[in-house]
């Protein structure tokens, strides 16, 4: 039984020496039982999973994937003379397996998963990799840059995104970030409206009720497909030409259109 005080503690150990060790021993386990439920329960919220990097004979391979993992937003919890005990993110987990087979050519290295279960092995061609990641997500084979020719805007949920070429077909991915807007180069009247060009060597119509200004007076107007852009000097001029006398609308073919200021 635990102790149920520290004077108890004490009493113990001054008039009961092996009965306290004894129940020192089961608090120390106890303990020790509890952190490693912490530990699992703030892997799950935090959305890591647990592996196991084995036959790690080369000291400065080893040193390197330790220093990846932790780049790659995972946690070391234990290193030996071959292996690493360590907790990340499965998504993440694609990319590590890249830089093992790009560093490892002796194909020695294998991953293993909390109870050191074999899930990818390139000599004994293992990959059971698929279960770890979460259904319905699927992830590029490998890290490419995207040119701004790819950048798009989607009007319906607002967001940028880019396209990228996987499993012969074009997928989307969705940018959680901030990012500087596009910038028109020129502008022209077109049948279909008025028609930008962008510095993503892109074209694209503008939204005429869109044009914005901002208190440094840079001024904005929303595409169909780009989102809003930023005017260069020539469209901006542009903009300025056709101002009424008000400075409060445009007036292009005899019809009006608002210019907004914030």
């Amino acid at each position: 039984m635990p102790f149920k005080s520290e004077k108890q503690r004490k009493w113990m150990h001054a008039n009961e020496p092996e009965m306290a060790d004894k129940w020192e021993k089961e608090e120390s386990l106890k303990g020790k039982l509890r952190n490693l439920i912490k530990q699992e329960i703030k892997s799950i919220n935090e959305g890591f999973e647990k592996y196991y990097l084995s036959s790690l004979l080369d000291s400065k391979l080893k040193k390197k994937l330790e220093i990846a993992i932790k780049n790659l937003k995972g946690k070391i919890d234990g290193v030996g003379d071959d292996w690493i005990w360590f907790r990340m993110p499965s998504h993440n987990l694609d990319l590590l397996v890249q830089l093992i087979t790009k560093l490892d050519r002796n194909k020695n290295v294998w991953i293993g998963d909390k109870r050191k279960n074999n899930i990818w092995d390139r000599r004994q061609k293992i990959n059971k990799l698929e279960a770890f990641r979460p259904k319905g997500v699927s992830y590029m084979n490998k890290i490419v840059f995207l040119p701004k020719s790819k950048l798009y805007f989607e009007e319906l949920t607002g967001r940028y995104f880019v396209e990228y070429w996987s499993d012969a077909r074009w997928d989307k991915c969705y940018l959680e970030c901030t990012i500087t807007p596009m910038l028109a180069l020129a502008i022209d009247s077109v049948s279909e409206g008025i028609m930008l060009q962008l510095n993503n060597n892109k074209s694209d119509l503008i939204y005429l009720n869109s044009f914005r200004m901002d208190k440094n007076e840079r001024c904005f107007v929303q595409t169909e497909n780009f989102g809003e852009v930023l005017l260069a000097d020539s469209p901006r001029f542009w903009l300025l030409d056709h101002l009424d006398d008000s400075g409060t609308h445009l007036i292009l073919k005899k019809d009006r259109f608002p210019l907004k200021f914030s």
